[in-house]
């Protein structure tokens, strides 16, 4: 009886003692993160939309119609949560000549 004891001690103390040096001892190399993003120089346009329908934007009126979406240079304020500043620029709805 107390060879099996002798040998389930043995047994448990080599597998605490190998789980034991299984764990890491220096953390994971990291991956390099991404440079910041670069925003492009001067109004760019996105492309045209169409809205079916009357709606207000940014307090005034929008009437239907198809517009050209561009985002202008000027920066928006105030900041908005999470962005980078230099990606915070203003969006313009242009019909014809209007904006």
């Amino acid at each position: 009886m107390k060879m099996q004891w002798v040998v389930v001690g043995i047994l448990a103390g080599t597998l605490v003692a190998g789980e034991a040096r299984a764990q890491h001892k220096t953390p994971n190399q990291q991956p390099n993160t991404a440079a910041a993003p670069e925003s492009l120089a001067g109004e760019v346009a996105l492309g045209s939309v169409r809205i079916t329908r009357g709606v207000t934007a940014d307090g005034k009126p929008l009437p239907a119609g198809t517009y050209t979406v561009r985002v202008t240079a000027q920066e928006a304020k105030p900041e908005a949560v999470g962005t980078t500043e230099a990606l915070e620029r203003w969006a313009e709805f242009v019909q014809g000549s209007t904006v």
